[in-house]
């Protein structure tokens, strides 16, 4: 539709199947499993009180916590061992991955009435836009089958999380305060050399020839 004295004419509601839209909900249910699980790792990993521990996640979206949690599973692996921290590691790249293409596709994504372009018939498409340098829509199933799949991928990953955050309760409780703050690992790096190339031409050699010098 042009921008212009055209108006936007009247509403049109998606029309999608009562499964999808039971499986949708399906799946936001097992998503807020997945978050729990994330905020309880707080108090587990850092060692801090339930109460306060809540404090942190609560202000952070999905992709922080992740890179929080992570940074921590490295920071104590002196402590869960090389084995531990791999698979953990590991474990939160499946989270990551999840929440990027399953998770935030239903949180921002839209039902568009689109053309298929295989089979050139016209019906609702969940559509995703993305503007980063180049403007993309990307269309996602809208299959029940396949959101059930994403649904069950979430709840074993969920699983798996908590597997893993007992392992390291079992062994980071029994730590002393001194203990916890002697080998716990930080990296002190020297920051990458900032190289600033400019295009020299004609013109900018110019330039500089004519630019006053001090006496």
């Amino acid at each position: 539709m042009a921008y212009g004295d055209e108006e936007l004419g009247e509403l049109e509601y998606p029309k999608v199947s009562r499964h999808l839209e039971r499986q949708i909900g399906a799946f936001f249910i097992a998503w807020g499993l997945m978050e729990r699980e994330l905020d309880i790792s707080f108090n587990v990993l850092f060692r801090i009180d339930p109460t306060l521990a809540a404090c942190i996640p609560a202000n952070l979206g999905t992709k922080a916590k992740i890179d929080v949690l992570a940074s921590a599973i490295t920071g104590v692996s002196l402590f869960l061992g090389g084995t531990l921290t791999k698979s953990s590691h590991a474990v939160l790249e499946r989270v990551r991955a999840l929440s990027e293409r399953a998770r935030n596709t239903l949180a921002h994504a839209q039902m568009e009435y689109l053309k298929d372009a295989q089979t050139q018939k016209r019906g609702w498409r969940l559509v995703r836009n993305v503007a980063r340098k180049q403007y993309s829509m990307i269309t996602h199933p809208t299959t029940p089958a396949y959101w059930r799949r994403m649904t069950k991928a979430v709840y074993a990953v969920v699983k798996a999380w908590r597997a893993k955050l007992n392992a390291c309760y079992r062994i980071l409780r029994k730590l002393t305060e001194e203990q916890f703050a002697s080998m716990t690992l930080m990296q002190m790096r020297d920051a990458e050399p900032v190289l600033l190339r400019r295009r020299r031409n004609q013109h900018s050699t110019a330039s500089r020839s004519r630019r006053p010098t001090r006496s």
